[in-house]
C-alpha cells in the first residue's frame, strides 16, 4: 500500500513525496510511470503493480544472461584450452541456479523492489567483472558507477553495498587485476554524482545527514525490540520513543493517526515520522541474539537449496585438479567476497530470502564456474556433466513446481480479489475518496482501503479487547470516534460473543469476513 500512495503522489506531480524517509523511491517511482501512461482504476493498480514486478523480473533475467556472458568469458581468459567444454555445462547450471533461487528467494508475486535489486546487483557483478578484464574502455567504469547509484534509489543498503564493491575493486593488488585506479575513481564519481540528490532529499527529509532510515529503524525493531507500533513510551522494552502515536482513549487502545503524513495505512507511510529521533543503540546480547536469529534463517535457505552445495561438494571431490593456477582464482576474490559481506550485514539486523536472493544467485554461480576450472580431462567432463544433470533437474523441477502450484491457486480462485471486495463494500457504505475510517486489529495488510480510496485515520489494534467491551463501553467508544471524524468501523472476522451492533457481514472466504459498522449518529 505504501508503494502504491507514494506512486499515486508521483503521477499527480507530487514528485517530492518520493523523497521518503523509510521507502527508496526507485520502485514508486516506476509504478508512478506506469500509473500515470495507464491511468487504471483504483481495482487495477494492484495488477499496474504486478505488471510492473514483471518487468523487474525481465531485467534481472537480462542482466543475470549478461552476467553468465562475461563469467564466462573470465573462465575463458583462465583456461582458454577447457572453455568451450566449460561453456556447455557451465550455462544450463547457471540458468537453473538463477532459475531455482529466484523463484524460491525472489518470487514474481512479491510486490517490492528486490527483484530489481537482484537485477542490478547481476549488472554491477557483470560490469566488475569487464572491469578486470584487458582491453576495457572508459565508459564501462561509468556504467559501473551509474548501476551503483541506481542500486541505492531502489534500496538503501546497496548504499553500503555498492562501496563496498568499489573499495574491493579500488583496493586490490594490481598484479592480480587490470583495472586502473583513476577509472575506479571515475566510477566512484559518478556514483556519489547519483547518489548525492536522494541522500540531500533524505536528510532534509529526516532533519539528519543521513542516507536513509531503513537500516537505522530495522536495527531498532530487530535488535533493540523497538515496537513496531509506537503508542507507548517504550518503558516496557527500554526503547523509549519520543515521539507516540497519539491515543483517544486507552480501554480499549484508540490510536489517532491524523498527525501523520498521509497514505492509506499513516503508520507504514513513512515510519521514520514517527521514529524520527531514535537511535540505533548497541548491546552486545541483543547484537548476538540477532545474529544468532540470521545465522538460523540463511541455514534454513542453505537447507531448503541442499542440492546446491552438494553439487558443490561432489565437484570437488570427483573431478581431478587441471593445470589451472591460483593465481586467476585470486583474481576474483571479490566476486565471492561481495556477496558474503552483504549477507554478513544483514545477518546483524534481519535477514530474508528476498535481501539476499541475487546475492547467493551470484555467489553460487561462480563458485560453479570457477570450480569447472578444475576438470582437466574427459574424465572430470564427464562427471561435471552428471553433477549439472543432477543440479539443473532439481532446481528446474523445484521451481516449476513452485510456479505452477501458485498458478493453480490463482486460476482457481472463484471470486474476485478480497481487496475488490472490500473497497466496493467501503463505497456501498456511502464513503467517498478522502475519508477516514477505524480498522480494529491490523491496518498493514487492509488493501480494500487503497482500492476505495479511503485512510484508516484510526487504529484499535488489540482486537481481543475491543470485542469484549460491554454496550456501554461501545457507546462511548462511539461518541470519541465521531469527535476524531471517523463514520465507519471495519473489522475482520467478529466473534459471535461481540456485543450487539448494527454490523454488515460479508462474507470473503469460507474462514475469513468483514463486518463494517456505519456509526449512528
Amino acid at each position: 500500500m505504501s508503494y502504491l500512495d507514494i506512486a499515486l503522489a508521483a503521477a499527480n506531480n507530487q514528485l517530492s513525496e518520493l523523497a521518503n524517509g523509510y521507502w527508496s523511491p526507485g520502485y514508486p517511482a516506476l509504478i508512478g510511470v506506469a500509473i500515470w501512461l495507464f491511468r487504471p482504476a483504483p481495482e487495477q493498480e494492484f495488477p499496474i503493480a504486478h505488471f510492473v514486478t514483471f518487468g523487474a523480473f525481465a531485467f534481472a533475467l537480462w542482466s543475470f544472461a549478461f552476467f553468465v556472458r562475461n563469467w564466462r568469458a573470465a573462465i575463458s581468459e583462465m583456461n582458454a584450452e577447457g572453455a568451450a567444454e566449460t561453456d556447455r555445462h557451465f550455462t544450463p547450471l547457471a540458468y537453473s541456479t538463477f532459475m531455482y533461487l529466484t523463484f524460491t528467494l525472489l518470487p514474481v508475486e512479491l510486490v517490492c523492489p528486490d527483484i530489481w535489486v537482484s537485477g542490478l546487483v547481476y549488472l554491477v557483478a557483470s560490469l566488475a567483472l569487464r572491469a578486470v578484464l584487458p582491453g576495457v574502455g572508459w565508459g564501462n567504469f561509468v556504467s559501473l558507477g551509474l548501476a551503483l547509484g541506481a542500486g541505492y534509489y531502489f534500496k538503501e543498503a546497496m548504499f553500503p553495498a555498492g562501496l563496498t564493491v568499489w573499495a574491493m575493486l579500488f583496493f586490490s593488488p594490481r598484479s592480480l587485476c587490470t583495472v586502473s585506479r583513476p577509472r575506479l575513481l571515475l566510477t566512484l564519481s559518478v556514483f556519489l554524482a547519483i547518489a548525492t540528490p536522494l541522500f540531500v532529499a533524505v536528510s532534509v527529509k529526516s532533519n539528519r545527514v543521513t542516507f536513509g532510515s531503513a537500516g537505522r529503524l530495522n536495527y531498532g525493531w530487530f535488535v533493540n525490540g523497538l515496537p513496531s507500533i509506537p503508542f507507548g513510551d517504550g518503558t516496557e522494552t527500554g526503547a523509549l520513543i519520543e515521539h507516540p502515536v497519539p491515543k483517544l482513549s486507552d480501554r480499549p487502545l484508540m490510536l489517532d493517526l491524523s498527525a501523520s503524513t498521509g497514505g492509506t495505512y499513516p503508520l507504514w507511510y513513512d515510519p521514520s515520522f514517527w521514529f524520527r529521533d531514535q537511535t540505533p543503540r548497541f548491546g552486545l546480547r541483543a547484537q548476538m541474539k540477532a545474529l544468532w536469529i540470521g545465522l538460523k534463517r540463511y541455514m534454513k535457505i542453505l537447507v531448503s537449496s541442499a542440492w546446491l552445495p552438494l553439487g558443490a561438494v561432489a565437484l570437488i571431490l570427483w573431478i581431478p585438479r587441471s593445470s589451472v593456477g591460483p593465481r586467476p582464482i585470486r583474481k576474483f576474490w571479490w566476486l565471492f567476497s561481495w556477496p558474503l559481506v552483504v549477507c554478513a550485514m544483514y545477518a546483524l539486523v534481519w535477514v530474508e530470502g528476498r535481501y539476499v536472493g541475487g546475492f547467493l544467485v551470484v555467489w553460487w554461480t561462480a563458485l560453479y564456474g570457477l570450480l569447472m576450472l578444475r576438470a582437466g580431462n574427459a574424465s572430470g567432463r564427464s562427471s561435471i556433466a552428471w553433477v549439472v544433470i543432477c543440479v539443473a533437474v532439481l532446481s528446474c523441477t523445484a521451481g516449476l513446481a513452485r510456479v505452477a502450484y501458485g498458478l493453480a491457486r490463482a486460476l482457481n480462485r472463484p471470486h474476485p480479489p478480497e481487496y475488490q471486495v472490500v473497497g466496493a463494500a467501503l463505497r456501498q457504505a456511502g464513503l467517498s475518496a478522502g475519508d477516514r475510517v477505524a480498522v480494529v486489529g491490523p491496518g498493514i495488510d487492509f488493501y480494500g482501503a487503497r482500492c476505495a480510496r479511503v485512510q484508516i485515520g484510526v487504529q484499535i489494534p488489540f482486537a481481543q479487547e475491543f470485542w469484549r467491551l460491554s454496550t456501554e463501553e461501545l457507546r462511548m467508544v462511539w461518541e470519541r470516534l465521531h469527535a476524531a471524524g471517523i463514520r465507519v468501523v471495519v473489522a475482520k472476522n467478529r466473534p459471535e460473543y461481540a456485543a450487539p451492533a448494527a454490523w454488515r457481514d460479508i462474507r470473503l472466504s469460507a474462514t475469513s469476513s468483514l463486518s463494517i459498522l456505519l456509526l449512528p449518529p
